[in-house]
């Protein structure tokens, strides 16, 4: 059996169609796919074709209609083409605001009411469409109009039209020429313009201006112009829209050319030249009033030529537009930009340039600066002077301020540019004038520009001292380090370049005996940036955890650049001054510290304070930028910064968030517990302790199911780490976890990391002031220590803790190590439940808000946070803490000062401390009669917890601070400390709430105390006694 090719199967099933179609076209080019009858009304029999150079050719118009449709809504398309079976067109049709291709349909969603439609349609040749190259060289083409309904059916129409040859320039057209008028009544405007030859058959239509369209014509009302062929006895009639006879015009006659001439000017004549093919008439006109133009109306014969003088009196050149029309033709315009220069010498000083030693122009520079004067002088008049001098001088033309001379035999047209060196030691700080005249022996008809005047500004700084800085400095190194370093910063929004500019720390010596860190040629700082140098970059990397920019000391490293000292410089531990200097030895920018004193240039008063081995000295930060007063003041901070610590800012985020608000030993165990089984992806933390066997039995459980956990807890706590945290370690290790120990090799950032948060799937941050064990997520809710803890689902401050995560356990720094398995065996010990007498009382609280939350973390912005919420309070304070210190280092810190502050403005402040008679208990005591003498309510709480171990405070019950902090220096200085404040009066008044039941409960352990004391003094007294009975005894 013969197989049948996919083609010949297309072709047999399309043909048919293809012949239906065919047999569809009716004889007046209709097709037949839509109901209703379009119609081409009234058309030119003659288009005109593109004249040679143009774009584009002369618009024409034709009126369509649609008749005995369905009533809704359709899309029109008129184009020309060279066949009417053709897609393409090879015209543009106006579509109401712009010109589009015509082989669109341009109209769209046009409503034929009642199913009728007319209007007329503007449409012009362009001269780059494939399809005008292919009708260009024939005698005819077809107007073609098209109608679509919204399901895409279409009906079609042609006319077929003869072309016109407007310049000779193709073949096969009819000789065609233009119509071109002007209708004196504006009552003609818009209407429609139609030529008819002798047998009364329309050749040419078009609208008559102002018709709105921009078609290139100008926009005078009665203004008309269309094509028709070459002949005579033509009629021009003046129609409406709807076709109705207006006005008459007989007798026409219309020839083969166009309207065109051709403005020059050359050696102070304007020329004008007919460039068209008939007589025409062409009026001038200035856009100057000075200027008179003789003759302004000339007539010329095709191709004549015709000069036209120009009279004025100037006293400085004068750019001048002269504008030609055609009178027969307006839309034939020309312009032409003319300069006119008077007549005579003009001498004029046209530019001052101040350049410094590298060619670049500056209006500023720093005393001492050898610069180049640069001028331009140019004879802007029409005769050559004779000797002329060009006079440099700075503030007063007179001899004792003149910088110099140039003298020139002459000067023609030719600019002269001249220069001279202007050395800037001889000028005062500040501004002068710098000043350029221009003379010669001659006679000048304008002397207004022969003087030109430039200010400069000397300065004794290359730079404004307060906007380049020195922002750290690091002098006291850790053991073995030899990485101090210094830290400057570029305040200003632009590149500052540094070259040559140097480091001393001799200042008050002579510029070439000063030991120098020296910027070599090049060196930039970017705008808004700081650049580091280090003595040694290698030291430096392994306790910041990056390279600095330069190093100078000791070539330790391939990564860093090394920049040259001239002599050497070390910083001394005990005092020493810093001085950022210019090239010049200028003085930008001076630091002093420890026991110096320093009188120089950039610094007032004592030096500032020495500080311990490992501490930076850091500038303070303003509203935005460093403070500067040249003082010990721009240094003292309220944190204290040890190298590598991180510098996080202060952040509030107002935002919405979830959250869980708990307590131990009440609730808090079993919501963690579900928040963490939770995780599917990560979970990152941060603790003090972890010997809570049940949570890692969780965190075990997690990492069976891929869940990645990262812990960083403190590998140097107090008493050293416990065997049963070791064991838990080994145990979450052996599983997969990614376990760090901070502190475990060697202290460098902090004293302690004693942080407890965790952060879940980046989304949910667990806070608060609880470690991982049995009493801080205690499993009987009856026994355990009090703790504040808190939930936090959102991402942006789940973010930020991340951050912080990751800042802090960065394996570069040598105080982060990887936590390896320690064998070690611990006993089982067989479950008890304790019990102090409390009940749980206490559930969670859960809420959705918007609310306004404040990341905490010490060393960083604790001190600051703290301080100001204190600062805020208005009427009561809320404190739980496990302990307070009054006294640190001999002085009241600033939070204990507020917290006075505050109560003697009237803010009623209580605060709840624990108490446990197997600590060393007295600097609560201390604390408690110093918070008492200042009007402070205390109360110690003891027997109903294991610990009251929350580092927490309410202020006013609108905002609550749940974090890790003792109030104590080492809490707030040294430890690595984490926690958060919210504002929001919910979760303040759950925390006040449970502060005032504990306030309540510490009335009740207060007996408790009190027998343990008198055990305590029965004892005494009992020993004392029997003491006394052994020595009697012995004496007998």
């Amino acid at each position: 059996m013969r197989r049948v090719s996919l083609s010949s199967l297309v072709l047999f099933i399309v043909l048919p169609f293809l012949a239906l179609s065919i047999s569809l076209q009716t004889n007046d080019g209709t097709e037949s796919l839509l109901e209703g009858k379009p119609s081409i009304d009234i058309y030119p029999e003659y288009l005109p074709k593109i004249l040679t150079g143009e774009d584009y050719s002369m618009p024409f118009t034709v009126k369509v209609s649609m008749n005995n449709f369905e009533e809704g809504k359709y899309d029109i398309k008129v184009c020309i083409a060279s066949d009417p079976s053709k897609s393409s067109a090879a015209t543009q049709t106006w579509n109401g605001s712009k010109w589009l291709y015509s082989g669109w349909y341009v109209f769209h969603d046009v409503v034929f009411a009642n199913g009728n439609w007319s209007g007329w349609i503007s449409l012009i040749f362009k001269q780059s469409y494939a399809e005008y190259k292919r009708l260009m060289d024939q005698s005819s083409a077809y107007i073609i109009l098209k109608v679509r309904n919204e399901n895409n059916e279409v009906v079609a129409t042609h006319r077929k039209v003869k072309l016109l040859d407007m310049d000779d320039s193709t073949k096969n057209g009819t000789f065609g020429g233009s119509i071109v008028g002007l209708f004196g009544q504006n009552k003609y405007a818009g209407k429609i313009v139609v030529v008819r030859n002798k047998d009364g058959n329309i050749t040419g239509i078009y609208s008559i201006e102002d018709n709105s369209i921009d078609e290139g014509y100008p926009r005078r009302n009665g203004y008309y112009k269309l094509s028709s062929p070459v002949g005579t006895n033509y009629t021009l009639d003046v129609v409406d829209r709807n076709f109705s006879f207006l006005f008459r015009i007989k007798n026409i006659t219309v020839r083969q050319g166009i309207y065109d001439f051709d403005l020059d000017y050359s050696n102070g004549t304007l020329y004008i030249q007919n460039t068209g093919d008939f007589y025409d008439t062409i009026v001038l006109n200035s856009s100057d009033n000075d200027i008179e133009l003789l003759p302004y109306e000339v007539s010329l014969n095709p191709g004549e030529v015709c000069k036209v003088e120009i009279k004025y009196n100037l006293t400085e050149p004068r750019e001048v537009m002269i504008e030609g029309v055609s009178k027969s033709d307006i839309s034939i315009c020309r312009n032409l930009s003319i300069k006119l220069v008077p007549t005579g010498s003009d001498l004029s000083v046209e530019w001052v340039k101040i350049l410094n030693e590298g060619g670049k122009r500056i209006d500023r520079c720093v005393a001492g600066e050898i610069l180049t004067v640069k001028t331009m002088v140019k004879n802007r008049g029409t005769e050559i002077t004779n000797e002329s001098t060009v006079s440099f001088y700075y503030d007063i033309e007179d001899e004792k301020h003149l910088i110099g001379k140039r003298i020139y035999p002459s000067i023609e047209n030719y600019a002269k540019y001249p220069s001279i060196k202007l050395d800037t030691s001889m000028l005062s700080e500040g501004y002068h004038s710098i000043i350029v005249c221009v003379n010669c022996n001659c006679d000048e008809f304008n002397k207004s520009n022969n003087r030109y005047v430039l200010q400069l500004f000397v300065e004794k700084d290359i730079l404004q001292e307060e906007r380049l800085l020195i922002t750290e400095v690091y002098y006291f190194t850790n053991p073995n380090m030899e990485n101090e370093y210094v830290v400057i910063s570029n305040l200003m929004d632009h590149e500052i370049e540094l070259s040559d500019f140097y480091i001393t720390d001799q200042p008050m010596k002579r510029y070439d005996l000063q030991n120098k860190i020296l910027f070599p040629h090049g060196t930039k700082i970017s705008p808004n940036s700081s650049i580091i140098l280090t003595f040694n970059a290698t030291a430096y990397y392994k306790e910041v955890g990056k390279f600095p920019d330069f190093e100078y000391g000791i070539d330790s490293t391939d990564v860093v650049p090394d920049i040259p000292m001239r002599g050497f410089i070390r910083l001394s531990n005990d005092g020493d001054v810093v001085v950022l200097k210019s090239k010049y030895n200028s003085t930008i920018d001076v630091v002093a510290y420890g026991n110096v004193e320093y009188h120089g240039e950039g610094w007032i008063g004592e030096a500032i304070p020495g500080v311990k081995q490992g501490e930076i000295l850091k500038r303070r930060i303003g509203v935005e930028l460093p403070i500067d007063t040249d003082t010990a003041e721009d240094w003292r901070l309220n944190r204290v910064y040890r190298i590598g610590q991180s510098d996080f800012r202060v952040r509030k985020f107002d935002l919405k968030a979830e959250i869980c608000a708990l307590v131990s030993p009440d609730c808090s165990f079993d919501v963690l517990c579900k928040k963490l089984e939770l995780a599917d992806d990560e979970i990152l933390l941060n603790v003090y302790e972890l010997t809570n066997e049940y949570l890692t039995e969780i965190l075990e459980g997690l990492l069976e199911r891929g869940v990645k956990i990262g812990i960083l807890v403190e590998g140097n706590p107090v008493g050293g780490m416990k065997d049963e945290e070791i064991y838990l370690l080994n145990r979450l290790s052996s599983k997969g976890a990614d376990v760090y120990l901070m502190n475990g090799a060697c202290k460098l950032r902090y004293g302690f990391d004693h942080a407890k948060y965790a952060i879940i799937d980046n989304e949910t941050l667990i806070i608060g002031s609880a470690n991982w064990d049995e009493v801080g997520f205690p499993l009987y809710p009856c026994h355990g220590n009090r703790e504040w803890v808190i939930i936090v689902k959102n991402q942006t401050v789940a973010g930020y803790f991340k951050k912080v995560f990751n800042e802090d356990c960065n394996v570069i720094l040598p105080d982060v190590i990887q936590f390896e398995e320690i064998p070690v065996s611990i006993e089982k010990q067989n479950e008890k439940l304790y019990t102090t007498g409390y009940k749980n009382v206490f559930s969670p609280l859960n809420i959705t808000a918007n609310m306004s939350l404040i990341p905490v973390l010490s060393p960083d912005t604790s001190r600051e946070i703290i301080t100001e919420l204190i600062d805020s309070a208005e009427h009561t304070i809320y404190i739980e803490q496990l302990y307070i210190h009054a006294d640190w280092e001999s002085s009241i810190e600033d939070i204990i000062r507020s917290l006075i502050n505050a109560s003697n403005r009237g803010v009623k402040i209580k605060v709840i401390m624990n108490y446990n008679p197997n600590y060393d208990n007295r600097d609560i005591d201390y604390a408690s009669r110093f918070l008492k003498a200042h009007g402070i309510e205390v109360r110690f709480l003891y027997g109903w917890f294991v610990n009251v171990h929350t580092k927490g405070m309410i202020v006013d019950n609108r905002t609550v601070l749940i974090s890790s902090i003792n109030w104590n220096e080492q809490s707030i200085d040294r430890n690595r400390e984490a926690g958060i404040v919210i504002e929001n009066g919910d979760i303040s008044r759950y925390y006040a709430k449970i502060f005032l039941y504990d306030w309540e409960l510490c009335e009740k352990s207060t007996t408790k105390r009190e027998d343990y004391k008198n055990h305590i003094f029965i004892f005494t007294v009992f020993a004392a006694v029997f003491v006394l009975i052994l020595l009697d005894w012995r004496k007998t």
